[in-house]
């Protein structure tokens, strides 16, 4: 009862706040989320009643939601719509997804909480990419300035992780924000393992050979290491654009590319990689291309950790059938997947043969009308955004998120995780926005002095 009286007031709070604050509250929003890894674990660890934390925990789900809620009656949302073939595509993914999912509640047996908890994954993208547009929908300097200030708030959080976690240890962790606990009486994930394992057990003698100062992988203030991955590598490719202008932001690149480093997830590494191409590709480049080729091969090379990491990664490939999932999903998405007659219309919500793989995880459940539409989504994101000229980096690194999160679904959902990409889709979301023309009543009058010439 309390839990469902603090949403509600929450539900309420934000509504009113994002109708006269939007942009304001999109920041609140944002900071919800990236801290909630940190914040909802010490206060379980410190006693919080449960369903409060329960509760909290919803608080960036609902805040999005009455975000969205204000964007469409502004008239935001249909205004993104009727302009971008983009987010008409994702809008389509969304509707057909949500309706094949909603056949299996129906007719298939499949019980509301997994149809909601896997239609709230599928709604998210489309939310996050409507609140990312409203943000400019009347004011452009403001709506990118909130954005920019976003981006410089997680920057702080990926570089302040960096801390946190060289001045703590797993004692610290275990006893004033016990993830692991929290995981498993809040949210509950049954394969539990000791704090001490948290990020251990895979990647322990890369760290060791990687000098890694920290106890275990890097989440900071995200609860998940994979998360906090994902959401540096975006920072890194922002941070890396500003660099471009801005000299003094080497040190932030620098720290930022450490901290996705430190989060020993392949995907985030490769998301960075994918996204800092476009950076430089888009500014023309090559030389410092060359050189940041150069300084990867160079690094890859001298550490033999990361030798070894590379070289089981690749074995895995060749020997998939032994329970490596991450190769197992992607080898058996493209040889097996794509062809079965099962999967044109999806098995239904649940029924999943392929493991980790993000189009798998679509492919199977959904059909191949959502897996071709998302990533026509993607595809047409990258030929409609366009560059956002001198000291506005946000519509290059949208797109090469566009790119690097068509990379990543090889691996896993991550576009559907909220902590993960909301900084992402809200990006996409601006710069779709962003690259359309003024409405008139938006366009600034011509001065008299320019009608008379």
């Amino acid at each position: 009862m309390a839990g469902a009286l603090l949403l509600g007031v929450w539900a309420i709070f934000s509504f009113l706040v994002g109708a006269y604050r939007f942009q304001a509250m999109f920041l609140v929003v944002l900071a919800v989320t990236c801290l909630q890894g940190l914040v909802l674990p010490a206060l379980y660890s410190a006693g919080a009643p449960a369903g409060i934390v329960s509760a909290m925990l919803l608080f960036k789900d609902v805040g999005l939601a009455m975000l969205f809620l204000v964007a469409l009656l502004s008239g935001a949302v249909l205004r993104l719509l009727s302009q971008s073939a983009a987010a008409q595509l994702l809008a389509m993914f969304t509707a057909y997804s949500l309706a094949r999912g909603f056949l299996d509640f129906a007719f298939a047996g499949v019980d509301l909480v997994s149809y909601g908890s896997v239609g709230r994954q599928i709604l998210f993208p489309f939310l996050a990419v409507c609140v990312g547009g409203a943000l400019i929908h009347r004011h452009q300097d403001s709506g990118k300035r909130t954005i920019e200030r976003g981006l410089a708030f997680v920057t702080w959080l990926v570089i302040g992780a960096l801390v946190l976690h060289a001045l703590t240890g797993p004692e610290w962790w275990a006893h004033n924000a016990n993830i692991a606990r929290f995981n498993l009486d809040i949210r509950g994930h049954t394969e539990l393992a000791q704090l001490y394992d948290l990020g251990l057990a895979a990647n322990a003698e890369m760290r060791d050979s990687v000098w890694s100062p920290f106890a275990f992988r890097i989440f900071g203030s995200f609860g998940d290491s994979l998360a906090f991955g994902q959401v540096a590598a975006v920072v890194f490719a922002y941070q890396l654009a500003r660099n471009q202008e801005r000299r003094r932001t080497a040190l932030t690149v620098l720290l930022v590319g450490a901290a996705v480093l430190f989060s020993f997830s392949r995907s985030a590494w490769l998301a960075a990689w994918a996204m800092a191409l476009v950076v430089m590709t888009g500014m023309r480049q090559w030389g410092r291309i060359l050189f940041a080729a150069s300084g990867v091969f160079i690094l890859v090379s001298l550490t033999p950790g990361i030798v070894g990491f590379v070289d089981s990664t690749l074995a895995q490939f060749g020997n998939w059938r032994a329970g490596y999932e991450h190769a197992e999903g992607v080898v058996r998405f493209y040889s097996e997947g794509l062809w079965q007659a099962e999967n044109l219309l999806g098995r239904g919500i649940g029924n999943r043969t392929i493991p980790e793989s993000g189009y798998a995880w679509l492919l199977e459940q959904f059909g191949m009308p959502a897996l071709l539409l998302l990533v026509a989504f993607f595809l047409v994101a990258v030929r409609e955004i366009r560059s956002g000229g001198p000291h506005n980096h946000v519509p290059t690194v949208a797109r090469g998120l566009c790119l690097a999160s068509l990379l990543t679904l090889n691996f896993a959902e991550y576009p559907f995780a909220f902590t993960t990409y909301l900084l992402g889709w809200s990006l996409i979301g601006f710069a779709l926005m962003q690259r359309q023309p003024a409405t008139a009543r938006h366009r600034k009058a011509p001065s008299t002095a320019a009608l008379r010439a």
